[in-house]
């Protein structure tokens, strides 16, 4: 689908093993998702960012009413990740936190400092996974988003490698809107 003159949108939907041996299409569409990990490149330009950021309201709303969606899972980095988490909150969705190291937001700028400290404070559930930074760590916390959701929320550059594109490969089910690229 084509959104506007500055970037696509697709959207895809793989679901668990249990869901795809269901002949029924009607049961993928009303499947139920009571958590939600949520990811996304940090960086997106300009034009696709504000699209995605529109989108994130949207797409909480959709799961919470449509899918049953109770819990969303951030890892509370830069860019989509705090954008989602500020919106979970909005629509009512608890929001746990899984942060790589407790320092995570030390040289961020003293404005994100304070929306992640708002943000983690707000969330209802926290895991820290390592007290000083260590690139594994990321790829820990990653892997540990992945699993505990019932369906993994990805808004992605396009690009291969870094710790969004393989999020999803990690999980048991995937409903990517994403794949933003410029037309």
């Amino acid at each position: 689908m084509q959104v506007g003159d500055h970037c696509s949108w697709s959207a895809q939907l793989c679901l668990d093993s249990s869901t795809l041996s269901d002949p029924s299409i009607e049961s993928a569409v009303e499947h139920t998702w009571a958590v939600a990990c949520l990811t996304g490149h940090r960086k997106l330009p300009d034009r696709q960012a504000e699209f995605a950021k529109a989108e994130i309201s949207r797409i909480a709303r959709k799961l919470r009413d449509e899918h049953a969606t109770a819990v969303a899972i951030s890892g509370l980095a830069l860019g989509y990740d705090t954008w989602r988490a500020s919106e979970v909150l909005d629509s009512g969705l608890e929001l746990h936190a899984y942060i790589p190291w407790s320092g995570q937001a030390d040289r961020w700028s003293e404005e994100d400092r304070k929306t992640w400290a708002y943000l983690r404070s707000a969330a209802r559930k926290e895991r820290v996974f390592a007290e000083t930074y260590n690139v594994r760590t990321l790829h820990v916390r990653n892997a540990a988003m992945a699993v505990a959701g019932h369906v993994v929320v990805v808004v992605t550059d396009g690009r291969a490698n870094g710790g969004t594109a393989g999020r999803p490969t990690r999980s048991t089910a995937l409903a990517s809107w994403g794949n933003l690229s410029s037309s």
